[in-house]
């Protein structure tokens, strides 16, 4: 009973599933108002994240839950009277210790019982001499100090005349319709928006997906966020891809998130054979325990569900989630949903490998017209290609996103291609340049910056701005347009500093190449006159962490 003293509706725990909360508060409103009528705590509602305050409390009821064995006596008699009504299939009564009638109602969902709605403290006489000195008994069962108190609160129980029951029995039966069909059109309305929220999902994901494309990200990296939104919606912290050798490239491939890859390589032998070699439509573990085999692997797992990931009929890889709680598991509801999903990631994998490999092309072609153009001035060899590793870094440092980045990455890569341009000896001088040789030099932007608007395929990243603006200063005093601040797009501002640094390490035919660590020293303190200091700070935790 749990204090409440409307009676109870108790759902079973295969109906795992909340009602809305504008559900409950019409459900509640019902139930106060069938209250209000019987005058006396007929109805209520039971359900794992549903309470239900009485508007009234006998003084029975008052005594009996203030005592922890009382409480669990009543928790007893409904299990007791919904089990009845769950093997009858109808409505059914029972007694509980107290001598008290139980009715109860079954409800129903798609003509499965899920719970049953009930009437308590039903009393078919006055109190006796014999069930007062029942209550003591049970009173001192149960550990109530002041078991007079307890037996004497008997009577504010209201007696109902025989006559009257089949009238409480048809109103439950009358109720447990209103509850049914609250609960059919909530779970109805909870199927279709969890349907929707899915598919607003599937889409957000397959736009981020084709962006991380176009941002020529790694394969690895695209099915890393595949994952991460799978895991996101089971509700897990756990995660892990396997690809098999050959499908993406020439070795297994590991993607985790919530553990590390490295542990999971540590035992992917193992794991390989207690789990890849062995999947046919799904494993689901939800005790590691009793499987020693893969308990032994010290994942840091208490349960596990993996499904094959599948192109026409093939397996080519197994995608699992895993919880690191004990007790925590996965039911078949969850299974088939990750069936569903595993299915739609093997598709989305599929074409994201496919793409890969036009994009990849694409990117190839253009690393070799940079390298044609670095080719011009042997000194400057390789430079573009590492500009654009190194931008690529500091977007990264930046948490700049999935777009901002592909502009920086081909930015980067093309930031010099005006220099096609500009003839040999002017860029392969062995001095100082003239003041008309520095003009030419300088035209390279502007040059640059046609190319790329004549190209079809690279407008859509829109970089011609980031083209023009590497050589613009922080302060203004750049070229050509003499841009300050934030007036500098943000490709252009990282590209600067990259660009210099790569200058001031390179040799060159009128001076000898900086240390890096000489070189980072001017990049700091040309910040916030020559260069964005949020940029410079990137740019040096990047070289801190090695990627530069």
């Amino acid at each position: 009973m749990h204090g409440y003293l409307y009676g109870d509706i108790y759902l079973s725990k295969d109906f795992n599933y909340s009602l809305s909360l504008t559900r409950k508060e019409y459900l509640v409103k019902i139930l106060k108002r069938y209250t209000f009528l019987s005058k006396h705590p007929l109805w209520l509602i039971l359900e794992n994240d549903l309470t239900i305050e009485p508007t009234f409390y006998t003084e029975y009821c008052k005594v009996i839950n203030n005592n922890r064995l009382g409480r669990l006596l009543c928790i007893k008699n409904q299990e007791n009277l919904f089990s009845l009504v769950k093997t009858s299939k109808s409505p059914e009564f029972s007694q509980c210790k107290c001598n008290l009638i139980y009715l109860g109602a079954p409800v129903r969902y798609q003509s499965e019982i899920i719970g049953v709605v009930a009437s308590c403290q039903i009393l078919l006489k006055n109190i006796g001499e014999k069930e007062y000195k029942d209550g003591l008994s049970l009173a001192s069962k149960i550990g109530i100090e002041n078991a007079h108190l307890f037996a004497k609160s008997l009577n504010s129980i209201t007696v109902i005349p025989k006559g009257k029951i089949r009238w409480v029995m048809d109103s439950l039966v009358f109720l447990s319709g209103i509850l049914e069909d609250t609960i059919s059109r909530d779970k109805k309305l909870y199927e279709i928006t969890t349907e929707t929220n899915s598919m607003r999902e599937e889409i957000k994901l397959m736009h981020e997906i084709n962006m991380a494309l176009n941002a020529f990200m790694e394969i690895k990296e695209i099915i890393k966020m595949i994952l991460e939104q799978v895991m996101k919606m089971i509700s897990v912290k756990v995660g892990l891809v396997i690809i098999k050798s050959g499908k993406i490239d020439n070795s297994e491939v590991v993607i985790a998130s919530g553990i590390s890859e490295d542990s999971i390589k540590e035992v992917m032998m193992d794991l390989k054979r207690e789990v890849v070699d062995k999947i046919g439509n799904f494993i689901m573990i939800n005790d590691l325990k009793r499987n020693p085999n893969l308990d032994n692997l010290r994942l840091g797992i208490s349960s596990l569900l993996c499904i094959p990931l599948r192109i026409k009929g093939e397996v080519f890889g197994v995608m699992g989630v895993a919880h690191r709680e004990i007790g925590e598991g996965f039911n078949d509801s969850e299974r088939r949903f990750m069936q569903s999903l595993a299915t739609e990631a093997a598709i989305l994998i599929e074409n994201a490998n496919l793409h890969k490999e036009s994009q990849d092309l694409f990117l190839e072609t253009i690393k070799a017209l940079t390298s044609t153009i670095d080719a011009k001035d042997p000194y400057t060899h390789g430079h573009s290609e590492r500009v654009h590793n190194m931008s690529s870094a500091v977007a990264d440092e930046m948490l700049l996103p999935i777009k901002e980045k592909a502009k920086v990455k081909l930015s980067a890569l093309l930031h010099d291609i005006g220099k096609i341009g500009v003839t040999e000896k002017v860029l392969g001088k062995n001095g100082p340049l003239e003041d008309d040789e520095y003009e030419t030099i300088k035209k390279h932007i502007i040059l640059g910056a046609d190319i790329i608007r004549k190209i079809k395929k690279l407008q859509e990243y829109d970089i011609v701005s980031s083209i023009e603006d590497h050589h613009e200063r922080f302060d203004g005093k750049g070229y050509p347009g003499g841009f300050k601040g934030k007036q500098i797009s943000l490709a252009g501002r990282i590209i600067s500093v990259v660009d210099s640094y790569d200058a001031m390490i390179s040799d060159r035919p009128y001076r000898k190449s900086m240390s890096k660590e000489k070189a980072i020293n001017e990049i700091k303190k040309c910040a916030g006159s020559q260069f964005d200091p949020e940029v410079v700070e990137a740019f040096v935790m990047a070289f801190k962490k090695g990627k530069i």
